[in-house]
């Protein structure tokens, strides 16, 4: 009975120490990871800002989330290069229309010519420079290639018409574009108020357990517990901050705010 009560005090401690060594091997391994992951975000960090990649990154700002997504406005610059293209169509339909089309015009020319041609004096007289040459006509050209024509201007109108539905489609584009930007700001509004409900409940529940553990009420693998607890909650609220920033900053591009043009 001594042997076994000598057992039953001292499997509890064991098993705990164990945890607690468990617990702290996990934590070097996730910041084994941090720092890797750090080493690359801050080398793509200098490399954005055009500096070395292993250049010192100073302190940065908190994040902090918008109060709200910039408002849209009208023009973006695909729906504007989509209404260009289709100007374009509809100046090559015309070009064709005009080349096809038949066309009546008058022309006049008025010259002087000084050349001596065969003929004698009486021939020579009437090609000397004081007597112009004057020419008066009416000029009809039309295409007798009818298929042709045909053919071209349907495939020039079709063109158009294809331009004017890439027109339609980006302009639907767009609006989805900003109906699912304004749909994801909600959602993240609300996972971002329950995500900080729940970081001010794992925090309390971490500064209680350590109060119970300087009462003798708990053990130090507990404690880590609900430490790594806390932690994890408060790298979803972060995660959810970041997002805001991300749907705030995709705004303000589709607004050409931040567009390199």
């Amino acid at each position: 009975p001594t042997r076994a009560s000598t057992c039953r005090d001292e499997s509890p401690p064991k098993v705990d120490v164990l945890q607690v060594q468990a617990a702290i091997q996990e934590v070097a391994l996730g910041l084994s990871q941090d720092r890797e992951d750090e080493a690359k975000d801050r080398a793509l960090f200098n490399t954005f800002r055009g500096v070395s990649p292993d250049a010192a990154v100073e302190d940065l700002d908190p994040l902090a989330v918008p109060a709200a997504l910039p408002a849209p406005v009208p023009g973006r610059q695909d729906l504007l290069a989509a209404q260009a293209a289709l100007k374009a169509s509809d100046a090559m339909v015309r070009q064709v229309e005009q080349s096809f089309t038949p066309d009546l015009s008058v022309f006049a020319t008025l010259g002087l010519n000084a050349r001596q041609p065969e003929g004698g004096p009486a021939a020579a007289d009437l090609w000397q420079a004081e007597h112009p040459q004057r020419l008066f006509g009416v000029k009809f050209t039309a295409n007798l290639d009818w298929p042709l024509y045909h053919q071209v201007l349907a495939g020039a109108r079709r063109a158009r018409g294809s331009g004017e539905a890439l027109v339609e489609d980006k302009r639907h584009q767009v609006a989805k574009d900003w109906e699912d930007l304004r749909r994801a700001w909600e959602g993240m509004q609300e996972r971002l108020g329950l995500a900080r409900q729940l970081e001010a409940l794992q925090r309390e529940k971490a500064d209680r357990e350590k109060v119970r553990y300087q009462d003798g009420r708990t053990t130090d693998f507990q404690v880590l517990r609900f430490e790594d607890d806390y932690n994890l909650s408060r790298v979803q609220t972060l995660q959810l901050t970041a997002l805001a920033n991300v749907l705030d900053a995709t705004a303000r591009y589709y607004n050409a705010e931040d567009q390199p043009w």
